[in-house]
């Protein structure tokens, strides 16, 4: 009875090491529905990790709406930039919508604010008086800033070195940069148009601080790009798995995404601002033509031309007269009686006649 015992024994531990034993030349001694399907693949099965697995659908889908607001944002400065062109005609400024260079190299004066101010430079040190300081062991001389000098100052144009090339091209390449480039180039129109510097905006006080508002878009534009360039891409590897890394990096993210809407949104309103002064612009044109056009008295034009048609048609008569006159065999004596004068009474020059012949 004992010998049957430890029989059947050995026979369940046969059987249990036959169904465990993996296929030939294998060496997974996992049970067959614990194993992969694909024979090349021996990696055991990853464990499942739902903290982790939620955080990579929070990036994903933040990404996403990242990438959403990005291509928004694109289309919306498209866009703008095109309306920008069309209204101000071929090369105004001397700059394309987007900044580059004129022909002979310059850039406006608004242009070099907003460079400035995105490289951290002061632009009121431009075009300032140098004296003598060329000369050895003279300083230059003291500078007053005054409104005229400013308004000077964006107004000449300036040729950018080396590196102001390149820190522009790096701004034309910034999604929030180019905004204050098309701001910068937009101001510059304004500054021009002959609407700008009439009293019309005083009046109804809808004048703006041009170089405040460039100099604005363009800090705000070179914040955000420190700011990004600070926060990085989104986490990998194990910051992916962090909930405190993964929440701070999407809230940070949203909000510099957010202040990236809000900058275009603004830039855009400007772009509205300066097509109204566009049309303010042809209300003046309007006024000014008709400004000068009030002194011809139309009234009067038609009198004075009533008038040279009657005096026309009474040539004509005393010319058919004179013809008449020469046609016949008269004497020289009576022709000369026909003495030319101006009708008019007031001794002004003009052909006039005689009384009639008698």
């Amino acid at each position: 009875m004992t010998l049957m015992l430890v029989a059947a024994a050995l026979v369940v531990v046969a059987v249990a090491i036959l169904v465990r034993q993996p296929a030939s030349g294998s060496s997974d001694y996992r049970p067959r529905d614990a194993r992969r399907s694909d024979g090349d693949d021996r990696r055991p099965l990853r464990r499942p990790r739902p903290v982790r697995d939620a955080l990579a659908r929070r990036l994903t889908t933040h990404t996403e709406r990242l990438r959403e607001s990005r291509r928004i944002r694109k289309q919306q400065y498209d866009d703008a930039a095109r309306a920008a062109a069309d209204a101000g005609g071929p090369d105004p400024c001397g700059e394309t919508v987007f900044g580059e260079t004129a022909r002979d190299g310059t850039v406006s004066g608004h242009l070099a604010l907003a460079l400035d101010t995105w490289r951290g430079r002061d632009f009121t040190l431009r075009a300032r008086a140098v004296g003598l300081s060329w000369l050895p062991f003279v300083e230059p001389p003291e500078h007053v800033e005054t409104a005229e000098i400013a308004d000077m100052r964006l107004r000449r144009r300036y040729r950018p070195d080396s590196e102001e090339q390149a820190a522009l091209r790096l701004m034309q390449a910034d999604e929030n940069g180019r905004l204050a480039v098309l701001a910068a180039v937009v101001a510059a129109r304004l500054h021009q148009n002959p609407a700008w510097h009439d009293d019309l905006l005083d009046r109804y006080q809808a004048r703006i601080d041009l170089d405040a508002e460039v100099r604005t878009v363009a800090e705000s534009a070179a914040a955000i790009r420190r700011a990004r360039r600070i926060l990085g891409s989104q986490p990998l590897g194990p910051r992916a798995s962090d909930p405190e890394i993964v929440n701070a990096y999407i809230d940070k993210s949203s909000g510099l995404d957010q202040r990236a809407d809000a900058l275009t949104d603004r830039v855009l309103a400007f772009l509205t601002y300066a097509e109204g002064a566009d049309r303010a612009r042809e209300q003046l044109d309007r006024r000014a033509w008709l400004d000068a056009t009030a002194p011809i008295d139309d009234f009067e034009s038609r009198v004075d031309a009533a008038f040279d048609r009657s005096v026309a048609d009474h040539l004509r008569q005393r010319a058919a007269d004179v013809t008449a006159f020469a046609a016949s065999d008269l004497g020289a004596s009576e022709a000369e009686r026909l003495i030319w004068r101006s009708p008019r009474s007031d001794g002004d020059p003009g052909l006039q006649m005689s009384p009639p012949y008698r």
